[in-house]
């Protein structure tokens, strides 16, 4: 291969470099434009109206960012995120949302308001038992307060509907009930709060709850899909273009040393012709 081709070689690696530089700045303008937008602390959180029913729609037309809504609650996905977090708007105002951390084999997922302060932990490790009252029983979540004590249950069925029921930490109520009917043309989840003083009947904590079987699993929309597409490609293209960095590099390093080599040999020659006429 040839001086210019190998440097023409080299040269696509450093576009690529270029291109990986353009994707990243990309990346860091959408994580911006995207960011959980949090209250300042000097401001109180909103707090969302208690109601017993809700309905929360899911807009077709929001493949880019999923989302949730009715006139004045929107529960949408957070992007970027790895682990499906999920964001809580009353009345277009941020109020919380989820954060989602693996500990293990088990899932605990921070409940935050506008501040980013927990108020409450959900715990689970898909279907796992828990003794109440002496019985074991299968739950899908443990509701946590602020202070790591059990205030209450979830279970829940999900077959064509969602069916999620959430209990009181004795087993000796239902505070509210969770549906969706996937199999319909309109995604439509109907939440029924049976208990407006119980701790865990929050709407924040309803909702975390709905968000998270609404974006579980191995899809995302569209918003996320760029971002980590973007984010691959950067790391490959970075690659690519540090290998055709040390590429050029070698190539101009071994080109000089032989072009020093060729005139050293030359000089010798023409000092031992030198030497020999005299």
């Amino acid at each position: 291969m040839g001086s210019l081709a190998k440097i023409a070689f080299c040269s696509c690696f450093l576009v690529l470099g270029l291109a990986a530089f353009v994707t990243f700045l990309t990346l860091l303008l959408n994580a911006y434009l995207h960011r959980i937008p949090f209250i300042d602390d000097s401001q109180e959180c909103n707090l969302v109206e208690r109601k017993s029913d809700y309905e929360l729609t899911k807009e077709l037309s929001s493949q880019w960012k999923w989302t949730y809504k009715n006139r004045d609650i929107k529960i949408q996905l957070l992007c970027p995120s790895s682990r499906h977090d999920t964001n809580i708007y009353y009345n277009d105002t941020y109020v919380g949302g989820t954060d989602i951390k693996i500990i293990s084999a088990v899932t605990e997922t921070l409940i935050i308001d506008c501040h980013g302060t927990p108020l409450f932990f959900l715990r689970t490790g898909n279907l796992f038992g828990t003794i109440i009252n002496g019985n074991k029983i299968l739950v899908n979540y443990e509701v946590r307060d602020a202070e790591d004590t059990i205030i209450a249950y979830s279970t829940g069925k999900h077959f064509i509907t969602d069916e999620i029921e959430l209990l009181d930490a004795n087993r000796e109520f239902t505070i509210a009930t969770l549906t969706r009917n996937t199999f319909s043309t309109k995604w439509i989840w109907k939440i029924h709060v049976n208990s407006f003083f119980h701790e865990a009947s929050d709407p924040l904590v309803l909702f975390s709850i709905a968000g998270m079987r609404s974006f579980a699993g191995k899809g995302t929309d569209g918003c996320n899909t760029f971002y980590w597409w973007s984010l691959y490609l950067t790391i490959i293209t970075g690659i690519l273009f540090i290998i055709g960095l040390t590429l050029l590099m070698y190539f101009t390093c071994k080109h000089r040393c032989m072009n020093g080599d060729k005139n050293e040999s030359v000089q010798m020659r023409e000092k031992r012709g030198y030497m020999l006429a005299k």
